[in-house]
């Protein structure tokens, strides 16, 4: 294949930096303490008892600042990083149940399927409203949008109210807890929390198509690649196959480490290419996987998780052992 095929890729820039926090009790507020301390100790009697108090005030109010300063509030508050260690498929409100979210099948990770969502109010409760649906992995706190503001306009086929609200390609890309968010009109809902099985790690097999040897999910997802060396960028044909509703829209890959949560963009298109005589679509890109070891390759189809790559990344220095 010419090098022509794959100009004017685009590589994804990486740009992850945790943030640092000052210490909440830094070298000036122990200075203050310090003097407070000093001054109470310089006077007696009623004098010292008033004093005293209000070197303890004083104290406080600057600790309070110190750990509103450092962030101590938000952490405490934020509900998606709280402790979460059960499943809570179903969602009440004062000992009624408002809805259910199961999956269709076994939930693991980087693995397409569906969800069901079971709303229970009657259906003028949601008719005419906007549906969004977001799962948020309560470990790592990275966001996926699985349904984007749908105008409900009918009932579950044969129900009278939304008994059965089929999310598909609900996909989710790390294992764990995933706490399921549901909005109607942009406010929240209710919530329900699943767990998703960690997948497989097993390097995808290789298999024939056409003249080519590809790694990846026969008749889903696979690419055409010669190694993974870590850190190296390299040029890559995908292909593609599936129903023709599946297969437009913009096409998104990221990666995560096996034993990692983090997960690495790689890139992103507008479009995939056009079809081949032996994939639904076939188009090339570049991208790099930063670091040696097992990765699994995701890749999204207009938002939706389309499948998924396990892949070995080999040291530059050593490639192939």
């Amino acid at each position: 294949m010419s090098g022509d095929q794959f100009k004017n890729m685009n590589l994804a820039k990486m740009m992850r930096e945790s943030p640092f926090r000052e210490e909440p009790f830094n070298d000036e507020l122990k200075e203050k303490i310090r003097l407070q301390t000093a001054k109470r100790r310089s006077v007696n009697g009623r004098g010292m008892k008033r004093r005293f108090s209000i070197g303890l005030a004083a104290i406080a109010v600057l600790a309070i600042f110190a750990w509103f300063a450092s962030g101590g509030l938000q952490q405490a508050a934020s509900p998606n990083r709280a402790a979460i260690t059960e499943a809570r498929t179903v969602y009440m409100v004062n000992g009624v149940v408002k809805f259910e979210i199961y999956p269709e099948g076994n939930f693991t990770a980087g693995v397409p399927q569906g969800l069901i969502v079971s709303f229970r109010e009657p259906f003028e409760t949601y008719a005419g409203k906007e549906l969004t649906v977001k799962a948020v992995h309560t470990a790592s706190g990275a966001e996926q949008t699985l349904v984007d503001r749908q105008k409900i306009t009918e009932p579950s086929s044969g129900y009278s109210t939304l008994n059965r609200y089929t999310v598909a390609n609900a996909g989710l890309p790390l294992s764990g807890f995933w706490r399921i968010v549901v909005e109607l009109d942009g406010s929240t809902y209710g919530d329900a929390v699943l767990e998703a099985e960690e997948p497989s790690w097993d390097e995808s097999p290789t298999f024939v198509s056409g003249p080519y040897t590809i790694r990846g999910m026969e008749k889903r997802l696979a690419v055409l690649e010669n190694g993974f060396i870590a850190g190296k960028s390299n040029k890559y044909m995908w292909s593609l196959w599936g129903e023709e509703s599946e297969l437009n829209g913009s096409f998104k890959v990221e990666a995560v480490k096996q034993g990692d949560v983090e997960l690495v963009p790689l890139f992103e298109l507008d479009h995939m290419g056009g079809s081949s005589e032996y994939a639904d679509r076939y188009f090339p890109s570049s991208f790099m996987l930063p670091e040696p070891g097992k990765w699994r390759i995701m890749a999204y189809v207009d938002g939706r998780l389309f499948g998924s790559i396990v892949v070995q990344a080999e040291r530059p220095d050593k490639p192939g052992e």
